[in-house]
């Protein structure tokens, strides 16, 4: 330590030189001028070194060439302190310092021009500030294609992501769809066997899903339906569908059941078939109902038949007396006329009446019992001619004015019935009316559907009461010695209407006369 110590003093020893200021012939311009300047560069120098050493301690950590920053910080504190020295030795001369500064100064320098010529080709590789915003801008540029690029695939990624819970959502409620149907829904393989088995397909076929997938759907046919099932599976494998097919189907506990099953075969994104889908709804009773309403219309029709047979023996057993009765009448009234007495005449003339009103009768029900089983053909019915007929059936008196619209309509029907509808309703209204002057209208106003038909009368009028009687067979408001009637022929105008498809309805009040408004289907 000793030896250390002595070797500064040494080296600061100035005993054996003389101060600058001594040495020479220095004005004092001059040699201020010379320390003013080495204090001033030395001041500069120093404020280098500190501002390089903040800047490597901020930039530390992506500084690169960090050693030969602190080279040029030791170099040019070294610079600095050979100039403070240099001024220093005006007055204290320490040569011996100043050398060995000097020689400090060289060493760092060496060392700091090797480190530079090493590190210089490394550090031209680095991007000068113009290259560097190019390259930011070009980057940038990129970043910005990408940026858009990537809002490209982020919206349809988001389509898709939507396409996919709109997908889903629809398979849920497909899904759901199918486990709430009433009908059996099940898939197969393109052989037949069952892939998947819905609560529709338990109920009706009573097999639970695990017992059901796996295995053939011929477990349902009966043995006579094996090979009609086998031809259906061969026209689903060419992508042939099958609707609304009608079988019997045999149940878990050996019931039979009737199935209309519609088979559809499934393909893939090729196109080709990969499975089969089945629809089956369960038509037992609708069979039986469709069954036993073959078995009401054969009865129906039998007993049609019967009653058409009873009516036609029932009147022509019935006419043979009658016509007897009136010839009988005949002959007595013409032999023994002389010996009548008024009284005998009136009876007789009664008795004829009673026969005669009897026939009608008989005529009406025999009417009344052909409505809607004529088997007569529907024809296009011109009815401003047809009136013209009617006319010429019903007595009308001259009291009595009948007044037909112009330009009725034509209709398609069996020419009797709209004869027989307007013979009854304006005899009706000619029979009963009670005025000096009498007037009957026939009109028709235009529907959507239907031609609304009227006979409007002046006649006694009808109460409220009796609107609905007065359709009802063998029913009249006024005894039969008042007004010569059977009452049917208001029955067979609405059975008539009602077997066309239209309606029948009265509008009337007691003497205001009477409307009777019915319609006719156009078509």
């Amino acid at each position: 330590m000793e030896q250390v110590i002595d070797f500064f003093r040494q080296l600061l020893r100035s005993d054996q030189f003389m101060p600058r200021w001594v040495c020479g012939e220095w004005t004092p311009v001059h040699g201020w001028l010379y320390i003013i300047s080495d204090v001033v560069i030395f001041l500069a120098y120093m404020v280098i070194p500190f501002a390089m050493v903040y800047f490597v301690r901020k930039r530390w950590d992506d500084l690169p060439f960090r050693h030969v920053f602190w080279l040029f910080i030791a170099f040019i504190a070294l610079c600095g302190t050979s100039h403070l020295v240099d001024a220093i030795i005006f007055y204290v001369p320490l040569y011996r310092f100043n050398a060995l500064v000097l020689v400090a100064t060289a060493i760092v320098s060496v060392i700091t021009v090797g480190s530079m010529l090493k590190v210089i080709p490394e550090a031209l590789r680095y991007k000068s500030p113009s290259d560097l915003q190019s390259i930011v801008a070009e980057k940038t540029a990129e970043l910005e294609h990408q940026k858009t690029v990537l809002s490209e695939v982020n919206g349809r990624l988001e389509r898709e992501i939507q396409e996919n819970l709109r997908s889903q959502r629809d398979m849920a409620r497909l899904a759901a769809i199918v486990r709430a149907s009433d009908d059996a829904i099940v898939s197969l393989t393109t052989e037949g066997i069952i892939t998947s088995w819905n609560d529709a397909a338990v109920r009706m076929y009573g097999y639970t899903a695990e017992e059901a997938i796996g295995c053939s759907i011929a477990m349902l046919s009966l043995e006579d339906d094996r090979l009609e099932l086998e031809q259906a599976l061969a026209k689903l494998r060419e992508g042939q569908s099958i609707d609304h097919f009608e079988t019997p189907r045999v149940r878990k506990d050996g019931g039979l059941i009737h199935v209309s099953v519609t088979y559809s075969p499934l393909r893939d994104e090729q196109g080709e078939v990969t499975g089969i889908s089945g629809i089956g709804r369960d038509i037992t009773d609708e069979r039986r109902a469709a069954d036993e309403q073959k078995h009401l219309m054969r009865e129906l029709e039998r007993a049609n038949k019967e009653l058409e047979d009873f009516a036609y023996i029932t009147s022509h057993d019935l006419k043979a007396p009658l016509r007897a009765i009136g010839s009988l009448t005949d002959w007595i009234q013409s032999d023994n006329h002389e010996k009548l007495g008024d009284e005998g005449k009136q009876y007789l003339k009664l008795l004829k009446n009673r026969v005669h009103r009897m026939n009608e009768l008989i005529e009406g029900i025999l009417g009344y019992s052909r409505v809607g089983r004529a088997k007569g053909r529907s024809e296009q019915v011109d009815m401003n001619t047809l009136m013209q007929e009617v006319m010429e059936l019903v007595h009308v008196p001259d009291h009595i004015k009948v007044t037909v619209q112009e330009g009725l309509p034509a209709l398609m029907t069996q020419k009797t019935y709209p004869v027989q509808v307007f013979e009854n309703l304006i005899s009706n209204a000619v029979k009963y009316c009670d005025k000096e002057v009498g007037t009957v209208e026939v009109g028709v106003d235009e529907l959507p559907r239907f031609w609304k038909f009227h006979v409007r009368d002046n006649g006694v009028g009808i109460n409220p009461l009796y609107h609905e009687r007065i359709f009802e067979i063998f029913q009249t408001l006024k005894s039969r010695d008042e007004v010569e009637g059977t009452g049917i022929g208001l029955t067979i105008v609405k059975k008539i209407v009602t077997h066309v498809g239209g309606e029948i309805w009265l509008e009337s009040e007691p003497g205001q006369g009477s409307t009777f408004y019915f319609t006719w289907p156009k078509h």
